[in-house]
């Protein structure tokens, strides 16, 4: 006889209970065992783990908040187990310490990592998970993303090293004026393996050479948002790495205020955009008198092949006269101009 699933999910059965339960699921082959919110202790895991043949597939210990020794003894059952699992471990209240006892087990095999409601997560814990997750050759982590996170070069550095990882809205790495280019490579990597939607990279001495070292690993990303404001020395060609960034990973909203715009960066980034949509573009704080008609016509231009839906140019310094003419020149777009 095998049975696929026994579900004692509210029952704070005591070690004895869970004795039984361990022989049970030995001897009929049980396939998922479901024990949401039964007040697991390491005494209860350690009784279900003595017994041996457990071939569990999936194991749901939601709503369990163990303490570090609770989470060892499940390292201890799980590499017992003889099959690959599947773990659902939601509102455990898990920490960095719990996490690591539980990895501390060699010999770990998980498909699937469930460890979605997590709710205040600190970076040593979100830095652990992908530790253990890459460690434990999860297939699938399955986390709410993490929503925002200002990091240092240090943890950029840490957090580009797992292959497993969970998923990251914004990743703020402004004012790191020490990333340097191999810092820069890196974020590239954590944008793409974190999945970042938005990153903020204001005043961080960004160059030409390190837009590249970016560029250079963010393969397949698809960032939403890229703020490099405050960076005066990129130069013609760190707007040419701009304008490849921005088409390669499809950035709809690009803030470059206070970069120190030229002429040349103009041209460079138009050249590099042709297949871009833009739906937000910032440039303010670039002072216009540094321009020309020719440049201005280009920024139409971009305006016109990026489909830039909103352009400001506030602080810019037109003069009326150039005002009255760029301001003609995207007329017949359609976009939203706020500039002065």
């Amino acid at each position: 006889m095998v049975i696929s699933v026994i579900d004692i999910s509210q029952n704070s059965m005591d070690e004895e209970a869970f004795d039984v339960l361990g022989d049970l699921l030995s001897n009929y082959e049980v396939d998922q065992l479901i024990a949401k919110n039964c007040q697991l202790t390491k005494a209860k895991l350690d009784a279900l783990g003595s017994h041996s043949g457990l071939k569990l597939s999936k194991f749901d210990i939601s709503e369990n908040p163990m303490n570090e020794k609770g989470f060892n003894a499940l390292g201890s059952l799980l590499t017992a187990n003889n099959e690959v699992i599947d773990l659902v471990i939601q509102n455990c209240q898990l920490t960095k310490e719990k996490l690591d006892a539980l990895g501390s087990h060699s010999g770990l095999k998980i498909c699937t990592l469930d460890i979605r409601s997590i709710t205040g997560m600190p970076f040593d814990l979100f830095l652990a998970i992908s530790k253990f997750a890459t460690e434990s050759e999860v297939e699938e982590l399955l986390m709410d993303p993490w929503k925002k996170f200002k990091a240092t070069k240090d943890q950029i550095m840490e957090l580009s090293k797992w292959k497993v990882c969970g998923k990251l809205d914004v990743l703020n790495v402004s004012d790191n004026k020490d990333l340097g280019t191999s810092g820069f490579s890196e974020v590239g990597l954590v944008v793409t393996k974190y999945q970042v939607k938005a990153l903020m990279a204001r005043n961080c001495n960004l160059t030409a050479e390190r837009m590249k070292a970016f560029k250079e690993n963010t393969r397949n990303a698809k960032l939403e948002i890229l703020d490099i404001g405050w960076n005066n020395k990129l130069g013609t060609s760190g707007f040419g790495e701009v304008g490849s960034v921005v088409s390669k990973c499809q950035v709809k909203e690009l803030d470059a205020s206070h970069c120190n715009l030229t002429a040349e960066g103009i041209r460079s980034f138009k050249e590099n955009t042709s297949n871009a949509k833009i739906d937000s573009l910032n440039l303010n704080w670039n002072k216009v008198s540094k321009l020309g008609d020719k440049e201005l016509s280009a920024i139409s231009e971009i305006v016109h092949q990026c489909q830039v839906k909103k352009l400001y140019m506030r602080y810019c310094y037109f003069n009326d006269d150039e005002l009255k003419r760029f301001k003609a020149l995207i007329a017949d777009t359609g976009v939203k101009f706020d500039g002065f």
